[in-house]
């Protein structure tokens, strides 16, 4: 007994949904770097990285964390940020937030500081964003700028 239809044409669409599958589940539990426009086709949303980067990175590739979470990554050997787009709200787990005075497309923009992290979170139509920092160069004010150049 097969599990392959029998006409010819419901084999080819099977093939192909088989295949797809198959790519979607490598690429999306692999720590394989795309290009960051490669991501969009695996999300249900737009991925942008920011126009505006602070710093001169020297690597920069996205990781498909799942199909409803992208990690973009900009790096040099003093500092890294992470930025990371998904649409499981609230999954950002820190302790405290403190609200930011500026806002993203009237979204509010909170923050957490720690000595090693900086981490910068808002919301646009259903996607959660969030800035991870590690450096100790950039300001909130520029970690507001790259978000506000997402846009």
């Amino acid at each position: 007994m097969s599990f392959l239809p029998k006409n010819r044409k419901s084999r080819f669409i099977f093939k192909c949904i088989l295949g797809m599958s198959f790519v979607l589940f490598f690429i999306g539990r692999s720590e394989i770097p795309l290009p960051i426009p490669a991501t969009t086709a695996f999300v249900p949303f737009e991925v942008h990285g920011p126009t505006h980067l602070p710093f001169v990175a020297e690597t920069e590739y996205a990781h498909l964390v799942s199909l409803g979470k992208v990690e973009l990554v900009y790096e040099n050997e003093e500092e890294s940020m992470t930025i990371w787009a998904t649409t499981e709200l609230g999954w950002h787990h820190t302790e405290q937030w403190e609200t930011y005075s500026q806002t993203i497309q009237d979204s509010p923009v909170y923050f957490n500081q720690t000595e090693a992290l900086t981490i910068l979170s808002w919301q646009r139509d259903g996607v959660e964003y969030a800035i991870d920092y590690k450096g100790h160069e950039l300001s909130m004010q520029d970690l507001f700028d790259v978000a506000a150049s997402m846009n």
